[in-house]
Order: C-alpha cells, then structure tokens, then sequence
C-alpha cells in the first residue's frame, strides 16, 4: 500500500523557485532597458511646438507672470517643463528671469506652457533686425 508523504520533499520546491528566479531574470533587463531609453537626456534634442513663441518670463504671486516685460496671466492647467522635459511647479521658479519657449492659450490668451531652454536652444538675437529669430509680435500676425 502507498501512503502519501507528509512534505513532498526537496525535489518539487527546488524546480518551483528555478523556474521563478529563471522568469525573472528575464523580465528584469528588459524592464532595465526600458527605463533606461525612457530617461530624458540632457543632450537629446527636443521639440517645440511649431506656435511655441522665445521669450522672458517672471513668476509672480498665484497665477500673475511677466512675459517679455508684459503682465500675463497663467492657465490653470499651466505646465512648466525644465531642461530635461520634467514637469515642475510654477511657484518654484517664483521671481527668477528664465529663458523659455511657450504658447499662449488661444481662447483665452493666458499662458499655457512653458519650456525652460538651455543655452544650445536659445536662439540667436537678430542683428538690426534683419538676422535672427523675427519678434514676438511679428511672428503672431498672419
């Protein structure tokens, strides 16, 4: 007669915990690659949308900035990305002179995004207004 073991033994157990350190040391290159590739890199170029305008912006108290020496206010949806495309609060820039791009919500005319720019991205100042980037208000008309 055959009688059931109590434990079944080493044997079963040992199989069970090779097969699950084989499966994830499979899962945990791919999910390192991943995570690698995903990570922005300072020198990666970026984009901006083809309506994103160069400027200056201050931020002041709650939703009040100061774009290109103009009062403006900001969106509630308001998104601020630094130099590696990471969003950061608003206020935590509060009273500092940044270079940025940015676009200007359309309906409302409030200021909707804005990417802090490095040094590589800032573009040229026009010389005698003739070379360079055309201003704010040149590039806003049709």
């Amino acid at each position: 007669m055959k009688r059931c073991r109590l434990f079944p033994g080493p044997a079963p157990l040992l199989g069970g915990l090779l097969l699950a350190l084989a499966s994830a040391g499979a899962v945990l290159p791919a999910h390192a690659q991943q995570n690698a590739s995903a990570t922005p890199s300072i020198t990666s170029a970026r984009t901006f949308p083809a309506n994103a305008l160069y400027g200056t912006l201050v931020v002041g108290q709650g939703r009040q900035a100061s774009l290109n020496g103009k009062d403006i206010v900001m969106a509630p949806g308001m998104r601020v990305f630094n130099e590696t495309n990471r969003l950061i609060p608003a206020q935590r820039l509060q009273g500092q002179k940044l270079r940025v791009n940015y676009v200007i919500e359309a309906s409302t005319g409030r200021l909707l995004t804005a990417w802090l720019l490095r040094d590589s991205e800032v573009p040229p100042r026009r010389l005698l207004g003739l070379i360079g980037p055309k201003e704010e208000s040149a590039a806003q008309q049709p």
